[in-house]
């Protein structure tokens, strides 16, 4: 975890995209562009979450219910039995994983008895209406909506007033305030050709928080794990903005990279 310390390099990758060319040149370049990896890295996405919806109405999608028009959090049955493919058995393991991680990383025990009532804890699913979307891939040649991406997982949630002191590998010494959240949860992106056409099995990346997301810090910072390209790295910046006509509008920017910063050590 020690590449954690340093966002130099991971941000370089959001600059190569830019010094490349790919978001200056002319439409019909870009959309046959395949991006090179930028030296030191093995492979890279970068995603941007831009939809405007109404919170206030359920989802059109009839798989997604029960969403929370201040968090977008959805209910996440659906999201893990149809989109991951878990069994109920495996939903349940999956969810005491979320548990023992929220607990050794962070001192967050949400079976705790003295713990009830200062801790939410929810199985979820982003709202699609986000429009949560890969919009630069490595080697890759995406059509013009881009990769669609599935947020879902779970997370832990301070709600006690007065905060709570952090403990675990990455907590121990921190108060955190009410609001405080952490995430364990997996991106489910789908793969299409640049004609739109579904071509491969979803990219499915382990999303784990590796640092407290406080409130009104929209940073944000997660270790990824992939079955091919191991341990990795997503940053960026998250907002929902709301607007008068009652509308919100997502402010979502991210950029993941494999390894999380870089094969060459980070200058300190």
């Amino acid at each position: 975890m020690k590449y954690i310390k340093s966002i130099t390099q991971a941000r370089s990758v959001a600059f190569a995209l830019f010094t490349t060319g790919i978001f200056t040149a002319p439409l019909e370049t870009a959309l046959a562009y395949s991006p090179p990896v930028p030296e030191g890295y093995d492979s890279y996405f970068v995603y941007i979450a831009n939809g405007l919806f109404d919170p206030s109405q359920p989802s059109p999608d009839p798989n997604v219910t029960n969403c929370d028009p201040m968090t977008n959090l959805c209910d996440g049955y659906y999201y893990q039995h149809e989109i991951i493919g878990r069994t109920d058995e495996e939903i349940t393991q999956r969810e005491q994983q979320a548990k023992d991680y929220f607990r050794d990383r962070f001192g967050v025990d949400v079976d705790d008895p003295a713990n009830q009532g200062r801790i939410f804890f929810k199985m979820f699913q982003m709202d699609p209406r986000i429009n949560l979307h890969i919009i630069a891939a490595a080697g890759e040649k995406l059509p013009p909506e881009g990769w669609n991406v599935r947020d879902g997982g779970w997370i832990a949630m301070i709600m006690d007033p007065n905060g709570f002191d952090l403990g675990g590998e990455l907590g121990a010494g921190q108060h955190v305030p009410m609001g405080t959240f952490f995430v364990f949860a997996e991106y489910s992106i789908q793969v299409t050709d640049q004609h739109s056409h579904k071509n491969r099995k979803p990219i499915v990346l382990q999303v784990h928080s590796v640092r407290p997301q406080i409130p009104g810090s929209q940073g944000f910072q997660c270790e990824l794990i992939h079955k091919d390209h191991g341990l990795g790295l997503v940053q960026g910046w998250a907002e929902a903005i709301m607007r008068p006509d009652g509308l919100t509008k997502m402010n979502i920017t991210g950029v993941l990279t494999f390894p999380g910063l870089g094969n060459v050590e980070p200058v300190r």
